[in-house]
């Protein structure tokens, strides 16, 4: 991507969270040359309505076909959010006929909580999280409202936190479920799930029926996490997730005990404010922030996928592995801005590297197993 057109997204970003600074949105929509790539690169991260709200109304001189092509996606994502809406109902009457915790996690719950209105959020799938004990049946009852799905399999879940799509089509969209048993991803040191939660899950009211998120506290480790898992370049969508609601419920949240409890989350948006400036809502309860002097190397960045890594050679494998992004590595490893990474990177990042490839083998493993044992009993009939 080209660096002024993630400039451009990074104040997109910014005006999302409330710190739009007009001067220097100008500025950086002024040294946009590829308006295609500008709002193929904000539908990806999650900032193409707020792209086309910007575009529309402020004093840019953008070309007419970039507004009209932002306006035929804001009105998808629309139709998108209203087809969704009819499903998510569906799915919390039968959970709740068949008597299935659940938390929506992501868009599902954030669109409805800290976004008005909720297409200012698009969204590619559903997430919900349910109980281990839940998650075949739950996967299995979606088939009762027109979902299809594969069967379930032990060697696609050995180590995954979440079960195979789902998918329905609805109003002439694919709408894309994913049920979860656990929030996040064994490549993170963590772990959120119906019976650890830091709090009672929080109920709101989606299309008539009553749907479930997850406190305050698990919410910000979840998007914290989530946001920072392995990937080249980190959704600035899901940044604006975390900051936004984190500013708005600002005054709702113990900032010291979660400061205690979850050093990580404070710490994330400590940094994250190095590239989209936080709410002064939260300057106090986050000082002291990093300022201008903070020199730290690609932000925005974040680490490259071992999929991706593998196909790579020589130094650049090493670098890949070995030293991606400063920025990223402050976040992922809950390094303050003011400490050295040093220990981190002669130590804990290759601790790190070294439990993901163990992981990945014992899946791979599992995986070669399960489908010998299966063909040995399909054989076998």
């Amino acid at each position: 991507m080209q660096l002024c057109v993630y400039s451009a997204l990074v104040e997109v970003a910014a005006a999302l969270v409330g710190g739009q600074n007009e001067a220097r949105l100008k500025a950086a929509f002024s040294a946009v040359e590829d308006w295609q790539e500008l709002a193929s690169q904000a539908e990806i991260h999650g900032l193409s309505v707020m792209l086309g709200r910007l575009v529309a109304n402020a004093d840019i001189d953008a070309p007419r076909q970039l507004d009209l092509q932002l306006k035929a996606l804001t009105v998808r994502h629309q139709k998108v959010l209203q087809a969704r809406k009819i499903v998510l109902a569906e799915v919390i009457a039968l959970f709740e006929k068949n008597q299935i915790q659940f938390a929506f996690l992501k868009g599902a719950a954030l669109a409805q909580l800290i976004y008005d209105p909720a297409w200012l959020r698009p969204m590619r799938d559903i997430d919900v999280l349910v109980s281990g004990k839940d998650a075949a049946r739950a996967q299995t009852l979606l088939r009762e409202i027109g979902f299809e799905n594969d069967d379930f399999k032990a060697g696609y879940l050995f180590e995954h936190h979440h079960l195979p799509n789902s998918i329905r089509m609805q109003g002439g969209f694919t709408i894309s479920l994913e049920v979860h048993h656990d929030a996040l991803s064994g490549d993170v040191d963590a772990s959120i799930t119906l019976d650890n939660l830091s709090a009672p899950l929080l109920a709101f009211e989606y299309a008539g029926e009553t749907a479930y998120a997850f406190g305050h506290t698990d919410t910000l480790k979840h998007l914290c996490y989530h946001s920072f898992e392995p990937a080249e370049t980190i959704k600035l969508g899901s940044m604006v997730d975390m900051v936004r609601y984190a500013a708005f419920y600002a005054e709702d949240i113990d900032w010291p005990q979660l400061g205690k409890t979850h050093p990580y989350i404070g710490n994330a948006l400590r940094c994250v404010h190095a590239l989209i400036p936080l709410p002064e809502i939260l300057h106090a309860p986050l000082a002291p922030l990093p300022g201008a002097d903070w020199q730290v190397a690609d932000l925005g960045h974040g680490f490259t996928p071992l999929s991706q890594i593998s196909k790579l050679s020589g130094f650049a494998k090493f670098k890949a592995l070995m030293l991606p992004s400063e920025w990223w590595m402050h976040i992922f490893h809950a390094v303050p801005p003011e400490k050295s990474l040093l220990f981190t990177r002669l130590v804990t990042h290759p601790i790190t590297i070294i439990k993901w490839l163990l992981r990945r083998y014992r899946a791979a493993h599992k995986s070669k197993s399960i489908a010998r044992d299966d063909h040995a009993d399909a054989s076998s009939i």
